[in-house]
């Protein structure tokens, strides 16, 4: 099964900074439960994810790690049904790891 990032620029590091529903409705994300939430509630819908690199970010006071090789900023459409494929850390949530299976891999 191929995931629905695969060949896109979400790395190890970027952070998911927001996720728009197709209705318009965007959740600004700091925890990764919140996220979790939002995925399972949406997932009949289409919906926008944007990832920054927290080494880019204005504000230092969430965005303190380091990472070297990825974009500023990647928005991704995972389209309804999809599932990201994708492991979280911290606050704010930090891709630690994208399965294989992720529509995100590369």
């Amino acid at each position: 099964k191929s995931s629905p990032m695969a060949d896109t620029n979400v790395k190890v590091g970027m952070v998911i900074d927001s996720v728009t529903l197709e209705n318009g409705v965007k959740y600004n994300i700091f925890e990764k439960e919140k996220l979790k939430i939002i995925m399972k509630e949406n997932i009949n819908s289409d919906r926008v994810l944007r990832f920054i690199n927290p080494t880019t970010a204005s504000d230092d006071k969430f965005y303190n790690t380091r990472s070297d090789n990825i974009s500023d900023e990647f928005e991704f459409t995972l389209n309804a049904g999809q599932k990201m494929g994708v492991i979280f850390k911290g606050v704010p949530p930090q891709v630690s790891h994208v399965m294989k299976s992720s529509p995100m891999a590369d």
